[in-house]
């Protein structure tokens, strides 16, 4: 069983750091300080200062003096029922009291009347 020549209980795969700690710091990444210049140049000022995505006319209520800080956020208050579910339900109790007094006096009279032509 010897003649493998590596002993099976070292695990020497992973023992050894992959890169010398000593120049790592040179090789991590360091954008230069000149970096914008050297991409855009002098224009670089120009670029930031210009108005490119302004809109030309500006949206009601939103004008740029207007007092931001004035205080809370306040809210209208919507309707309870926008949908108006309230006002159909309402309806529907009222159509059902109706349908249910016409079929209680409508019953009251058939019933009157069979019962005396039975007799």
């Amino acid at each position: 069983m010897d003649s493998g020549g590596i002993d099976d209980e070292t695990y020497s795969a992973y023992d050894k750091p992959w890169r010398a700690q000593d120049n790592i710091q040179q090789h991590i990444y360091r954008p230069s300080k000149n970096l914008d210049k050297d991409l855009y140049g002098d224009d670089l000022d120009r670029i930031i200062s210009t108005n490119r995505f302004v809109p030309d006319k500006g949206f009601g209520g939103a004008e740029p003096g207007a007092a931001r800080n004035a205080g809370p956020v306040e809210f209208e208050k919507e309707e309870e029922d926008i949908f108006g579910l309230g006002q159909l339900l309402q309806s529907a109790k009222e159509s059902g009291k109706e349908l249910k007094k016409r079929t209680a006096d409508s019953g009251a009279d058939e019933g009157s009347s069979s019962s005396k032509k039975r007799r």
